[in-house]
C-alpha cells in the first residue's frame, strides 16, 4: 500500500518502468495535467502511464495490485462527472497501439450514456466496439448514480447505487480484474 511517502512512490514508479513498455510518468507536471477532466474536479494522480498494448495494461493492473493502489483507466478525459480523475495510477488508453478483445464480455450498464439523454452516442460506441471484435452486453442494472452526484444529490445517489448488482455487495481489491 502506498503510504504517500516519496520513497513508496519512487518504488512504484521503478517497478512500473521495469514491467511496462509504454511511457511511465510520475513527474509533477504530468500529474498536474492529468488531475483534471472536463468536470469541476481536480485530484492529482499518483502517476500517469501510457500503455502500448494489452500486455502493458495487464502489467499495470498487476503491479498496482502488488502495491495496493487503485488504477484509473482514462480515454479522452472528457468526463463531466469527474470519473477520469482520482488519487490512483492513471492509465491513458488514448495512445494504445494494439487493442485486443478480452476473453469475456464488455458490460455496459444501462445509464444516460447508453439509454437516456445520449442514447445515440452509446449505441454508436457499442456498434464500434462490436465491429472491433469486442463482445458487448448491455445490462439493465440501473443507473450508476454519477449524474446525481454531479448535481449534489448525495442521498439519491446512495439509494441508486444500492440497487446495482455490484453496489455494496462485492469487494474488489485494488488491482483486481472483475470478470
Amino acid at each position: 500500500m502506498i503510504s504517500g511517502s516519496a520513497g513508496d512512490r519512487r518504488d512504484l514508479e521503478a517497478t512500473l518502468r521495469r514491467n511496462v513498455r509504454g511511457e511511465v510518468r510520475f513527474d509533477a507536471y504530468s500529474r498536474h495535467l492529468f488531475s483534471r477532466d472536463a468536470s469541476m474536479y481536480a485530484i492529482e494522480p499518483i502517476g500517469v502511464l501510457f500503455p502500448r498494448d494489452g500486455d502493458d495494461v495487464a502489467a499495470v493492473v498487476a503491479t498496482a495490485g502488488d502495491f495496493g493502489v487503485p488504477v484509473l483507466p482514462r480515454g479522452a478525459g472528457t468526463s463531466l462527472a469527474g470519473q477520469t480523475v482520482g488519487h490512483a495510477v492513471v492509465m491513458d488508453l488514448s495512445r494504445a497501439h494494439e487493442a485486443r478483445a478480452p476473453a469475456g464480455d464488455l458490460v455496459f450498464l444501462a445509464d444516460s450514456f447508453t439509454t437516456f439523454t445520449e442514447a445515440s452516442v452509446g449505441r454508436a460506441a457499442i456498434t464500434l466496439l462490436r465491429l472491433a471484435g469486442w463482445r458487448v452486453r448491455l445490462e439493465d442494472a440501473g443507473c450508476c448514480a454519477r449524474a446525481s452526484l454531479s448535481m449534489g444529490l448525495i442521498d439519491q445517489a446512495r439509494r441508486m447505487s444500492l440497487t446495482l448488482p455490484i453496489g455494496s455487495h462485492a469487494e474488489f481489491p485494488a488491482g483486481s480484474v472483475a470478470e
